[in-house]
């Protein structure tokens, strides 16, 4: 996932890189028809990772995209950083309405927020205007899952 404008720009400049090798590919082909194909199978399936990454990001920036859908607590990291892309918001611009050095915000990002307590969640998540709806699926007793077995 991209997470800033500096990521932004190095993934646009892999996607040039990736282009220009499969024009290359292209250029000089393999001997071996599946060697050939191999080749611009793999450069393909580059391009498509990072293809996906930049227009993620582009939506999230451009307002494009206005929900996220999460499945468990352990997404929240990435929609929290999603959530900063989409409110127009720099590391810096986020660390100033939190009232943190820039450094924290960075660092709570990079480690998907592993040390942010609840409370500090629950900070980022109102200071970038984030709603969330959660929907629990409860296990009973006798369907089994860990409820079940923890007696």
């Amino acid at each position: 996932m991209i997470r800033n404008e500096r990521q932004y720009q190095a993934s646009r400049a892999h996607r040039r890189r990736l282009l220009e090798t499969r024009t290359g590919y292209e250029a000089a082909p393999q001997a071996d028809p599946l060697a050939q194909a191999a080749l611009l199978s793999s450069v393909d399936w580059l391009l498509g990772d990072v293809e996906a990454e930049i227009a993620e990001y582009e939506a999230l920036r451009s307002g494009a995209r206005r929900e996220v859908a999460a499945e468990g607590l352990g997404a929240l990291p990435d929609l929290l950083v999603r959530a900063r892309i989409a409110a127009g918001l720099t590391q810096r611009q986020l660390a100033e309405q939190l009232g943190v050095a820039e450094e924290a915000v960075q660092r709570d990002e990079a480690g998907g927020y592993a040390r942010a307590g609840l409370d500090r969640l629950a900070r980022v998540a109102e200071a970038l205007g984030v709603r969330l709806r959660l929907v629990a699926a409860l296990a009973h007793a006798g369907e089994g899952g860990e409820a079940a077995s923890a007696r």
